[in-house]
């Protein structure tokens, strides 16, 4: 009989301590500017897992009431330190999405919100400092250049233009 009460407790215990196995731990860095181009950083990670995560990206609001932007793979390269937080040996958990044009056109001043993809079916939870930061106002000023019209002291440059 007392084996057979302990073999129970045994795969208990054993469940609990992998219970939390791709639990989704990360945050949400900051924004970072080259130019034209911004773009959002931060890490993510399963709990325990070496292989990377996907994120997604929403703006004004999380998952269920923002407006989903896309999903990208949190696979660049990562120091010691985040592998430490995930409890795993895998080097790839940062990410460094792009904003595109027309988001930082159309949308600047919305809260910016990142879950994680949980591989293990947990739940998709939000990074930390979601919502912490916001699509900035570039300022950029997007167009095309169609060609000349004209000649001389009379040529214009055809094309558009829109702040």
């Amino acid at each position: 009989m007392k084996n057979i009460l302990w073999i129970p407790i045994f795969f208990l215990l054993t469940f609990q301590a992998h219970a939390d196995t791709g639990t989704v731990l990360g945050a949400v860095d900051g924004l970072a500017a080259s130019g034209a181009n911004t773009s959002i950083f931060g890490w993510a990670c399963g709990k325990g897992l070496p292989t990377s995560i996907y994120v997604d990206l929403y703006l004004n609001g999380p998952g269920g009431t923002g407006q989903f932007i896309g999903r990208f793979l949190a696979n660049q390269s990562s120091e010691p330190a985040v592998a430490q937080a995930c409890s795993s040996t895998g080097t790839n958990y940062r990410f460094s999405i792009p904003l595109s044009p027309s988001v930082l056109q159309s949308d600047h001043g919305q809260t910016i919100y990142v879950h994680g993809i949980s591989p293990t079916g947990l739940p998709n939870d939000l990074l930390a400092n979601s919502g912490r930061f916001v699509v900035p106002d570039t300022g950029a000023v997007l167009g095309v250049i169609d060609g000349l019209d004209g000649s001389g002291a009379n040529t214009s440059i055809v094309g558009w233009a829109c702040g």
